[in-house]
């Protein structure tokens, strides 16, 4: 039976606005067993970044701040109460994570081998002698070609997916427990994306690594999750295994997102569907459901109050006053 590597709970997060802060995490909570993949999905905008920089403790370099409440378990050790200097020690190597912008995370003015040479000497995972060897088989194991001469270049001198290449090296070289993978495939052609995820995938399997990949593709989603959370406006309003979002939706956002894409089997000149609204406002999010304003199932009683997970088995459960008993749908719908 597996272990959890991370627990969160009732995770809510707050940044600082025109002198308010304003709550863009709000009560998250959920699981990472050991060599599983968690994928986090949404919207832009929806809370996945600011989730997964919670679990790397970089917040509060961004001028937020975490709830008193919240609990980020990693190996049943609470992250929250660590200091800069324990945060520095787990961070990179129990706990990595692979940026969104591959170009922008790379410092333009290292040669790519000093940068990973660097990770490996801070954490001490190898002697300096040893530390230029231990790039190259780095390179050599993320697919980059001619890993030595290519060792002495800079990034700008490598495309996206060599790049991206080489974020997931850094994040790999020590080995960590738990990597944490924001957009791996933004930006990438088709095929570099298929080659990125495939690499993932074998490396996660090598290491028995447990991944967390945020992301808004339910192509990658398919291809590489075990689990899947699905966020809306800062909370997660459904979450299961793949074949429970996939096959078993329950959840009207879930549905929405997935009608949103397009399938090989469509008609010709079919309109793809769109999900009309946008959501609201962080400064402004209503007391109940969120998604209220743009769902099509939307009771009065969503305005006001926002629902309790409903279990429908282990690991699948949704926040939607549907599932709830009849005398509660009962109070007449919105949209209908």
């Amino acid at each position: 039976m597996n272990t959890n590597v991370l627990e969160v709970s009732e995770l809510s997060v707050s940044f600082l606005v025109d002198e308010e802060y304003i709550k863009c995490v709000r009560n998250v909570s959920f699981t990472v067993k050991a060599g599983e993949c968690l994928a986090i999905v949404g919207e832009s905008g929806c809370g996945k970044s600011v989730t997964a920089k919670s679990v790397m403790g970089l917040i509060r370099q961004q001028n937020g701040k975490i709830s008193k409440n919240s609990r980020i378990l990693f190996e049943n050790e609470d992250m929250l109460n660590n200091d800069k200097k324990q945060w520095t020690q787990v961070r990179g190597k129990d706990i990595a994570m692979v940026f969104q912008d591959s170009m922008s995370a790379l410092n333009p003015t290292m040669r790519i081998g000093k940068q990973i040479e660097e990770i490996l000497l801070n954490h001490k995972i190898c002697k300096k002698s040893d530390a230029k060897k231990k790039t190259i088989q780095l390179l050599k194991k993320v697919g980059i070609p001619y890993a030595e001469k290519r060792s002495r270049q800079y990034p700008h001198e490598f495309s996206g997916g060599m790049r991206q290449r080489i974020m997931i090296a850094m994040a790999i070289a020590c080995n960590p427990r738990l990597l944490i993978a924001d957009e791996p495939t933004t930006a990438l052609d088709v095929v570099v994306q298929a080659q990125i995820l495939e690499m993932l995938k074998r490396l996660q399997k090598e290491e028995n690594m447990s991944i967390i990949l945020v992301t808004h593709d339910f192509g990658v989603v398919a291809r590489m999750a075990d689990r899947v959370a699905v966020m809306y406006s800062g909370s997660i309003v459904e979450q299961g295994s793949l074949k429970d979002i996939f096959y078993r939706t329950k959840h009207p956002y879930t549905r929405a997102l997935l009608k949103s894409q397009p399938r090989l089997n469509d008609r010709k000149g079919k309109e793809l569907y769109t999900l009309e609204g946008t959501p609201p406002i962080l400064k402004n999010i209503p007391e109940g459901c969120p998604f209220c304003f743009r769902c099509e199932n939307a009771m009065n009683i969503c305005v006001k109050k926002m629902p309790k997970a409903t279990d429908f088995n282990e690991e699948h459960k949704a926040s939607c006053w549907l599932f709830h008993n009849e005398n509660v749908r009962s109070e007449g719908e919105i949209n209908g």
